[in-house]
């Protein structure tokens, strides 16, 4: 026997969804829900959470198997009491923080468990409406099961007027999913530039080098080093308007080839570099092209202050080339 749910989510979170699904990986992620790292769904009735649904137009279907569900009557009044203990007088002091609070601590609990909670809520402080939730924690997100053929005939006038099909989606990262194997899986940093004589910017170079080495994982590496005379495009944010569109650089740069097994661990290396090494303005990370190439001299910064560059997707609010 399987148990029915239902949830809302804005476009953006259900087109999300079906990329999960696409990868093959749990379409929901509990880790990330709103109380207490557990996903939220409605069984029946119409208890409240707090959470503002707005935005939230998407109607989603699913279902889980009651092998993976635990039923439990008494968590939501318990909390209450605990909450009430814990915190004297936040009831009346601060009602709304009161009702997060307990909520994430149901949450909490919820998500530490090995199946998901059918969960009674009475009539009560956190919610006029009774009702039942599921709450789904990460140990059984695998479980559940998104039922998208109505994804298209429940969300008609939406999907209409956003010109968006759940099929043609599928079929677009399907697609996008089996040409990964050609992307490049191959990225560069340059470290620099250092100006003076080249022993002493090797010098200078070898420590910032072992630093990014420890985000790299275990790529093929081909080092050598170069003088050269970079042109960057500034294209993105600038804060003075008046700037000059384009940036010479000269000086010695160490040049670290890192050519991975494929596009995936390519592409974590990358975010990886780039967080770790954001504010170092000495280390330029570029992506989707192997720069010791004639002809590559010349590169586009898209943020306007960091030269990484060139890949085709949204990384930290900066679109790139091929990942």
């Amino acid at each position: 026997m399987s148990l029915r749910v239902s949830t809302k989510a804005t476009l953006a979170v259900a087109r999300k969804l079906i990329e999960n699904v696409v990868k093959g990986n749990p379409a929901f992620k509990p880790y990330k829900g709103e109380h207490g790292n557990a996903s939220w769904f409605l069984i029946d009735g119409d208890p409240h959470t707090g959470v503002a649904n707005q935005g939230k137009d998407v109607i989603i279907w699913a279902e889980i198997d009651n092998a993976f569900v635990q039923t439990d009557d008494s968590l939501v009044e318990e909390q209450i009491s605990a909450v009430r203990r814990e915190q004297p007088g936040l009831i009346d002091r601060a009602p709304k923080e009161f009702d997060l609070t307990v909520w994430n601590k149901i949450g909490a609990i919820c998500s530490a468990r090995t199946k998901a909670t059918n969960l009674k809520v009475p009539s009560c402080k956190l919610s006029v409406n009774p009702g039942r939730f599921l709450v789904l924690p990460p140990s059984v997100s695998h479980a559940l099961t998104i039922d998208f053929k109505r994804l298209d005939s429940d969300n008609l006038a939406l999907f209409s007027a956003e010109n968006f099909s759940y099929e043609t989606y599928k079929e677009e990262r399907e697609k996008y999913e089996s040409n990964k194997n050609n992307m490049d899986k191959v990225i560069t940093v340059w470290i620099g530039p250092f100006r003076g004589p080249e022993d002493r910017a090797r010098r200078d170079i070898r420590p910032i080098y072992e630093k990014v080495k420890k985000d790299i994982g275990n790529p093929k590496i081909k080092i050598s080093f170069h003088f050269r005379i970079f042109t960057f495009t500034r294209i993105g944010w600038v804060m003075d308007p008046n700037a000059p569109k384009t940036e010479q650089v000269d000086g010695h740069y160490c040049a670290v080839s890192l050519t991975y097994m494929n596009y995936r661990d390519a592409k974590n290396a990358f975010r990886k570099i780039l967080i770790n090494h954001d504010g170092n303005q000495k280390i330029h990370c570029f992506a989707g092209s192997d720069w010791h190439q004639e002809g590559k001299d010349r590169a586009t910064s898209v943020t306007g202050k960091a030269y990484s560059g060139a890949v085709e997707d949204t990384v930290f609010n900066a679109t790139y080339t091929n990942f």
